[in-house]
């Protein structure tokens, strides 16, 4: 809305780099989803940022995974300090196995949580059974802002 006084020059917004430095910092990232009905159902989910996507653990017994096995659209949002926050909308698809070198990487984004009083590690091995996986989040548009309106960004990405 125009009353919300978003610039309308980019200079001053947040860059794309920010915004992908918090989702990898991030500890909890809000994930939201349609149930079959329509409903919302939002979760907190532990994920990596990567490479440009967002990748979270989840068993196909899930709720969120039951919800995204038929509708893939999905925001996951982080809040920061004061008033922050990031916003990613997008899309998710569920892999079983990854490639030996995007395993160790994500391995390596997981290691924020193995820090106590989490003491988690992640099993790449659960990412291949069809009973896990490990989901994807492909970007469509992020939105990010510290101090809303005046550093506001919108990101969309191809095809968005």
């Amino acid at each position: 809305m125009a009353s919300y006084g978003i610039p309308d020059e980019l200079d001053g917004t947040l860059p794309w780099s920010w915004a992908g430095e918090q989702l990898a910092a991030a500890e909890t990232h809000w994930i939201a989803t349609s149930r079959p009905d329509g409903r919302p159902h939002l979760v907190p989910v532990w994920a990596a940022w990567h490479a440009g996507r967002l990748r979270f653990e989840g068993g196909a017994a899930t709720r969120r995974a039951r919800n995204l096995a038929l509708e893939p659209a999905i925001s996951v949002g982080i809040e920061l300090p004061g008033d922050g926050a990031v916003i990613v909308e997008g899309t998710a698809e569920r892999h079983l196995g990854l490639p030996p070198a995007l395993t160790g990487a994500l391995v390596a984004a997981f290691a924020k949580y193995t820090v106590p009083p989490r003491s988690y590690r992640v099993d790449p091995a659960s990412w291949r059974d069809p009973r896990g996986g490990i989901w994807v989040v492909t970007p469509r548009v992020v939105f990010s802002w510290t101090d809303f309106p005046a550093d506001a960004a919108r990101r969309r990405f191809p095809g968005a």
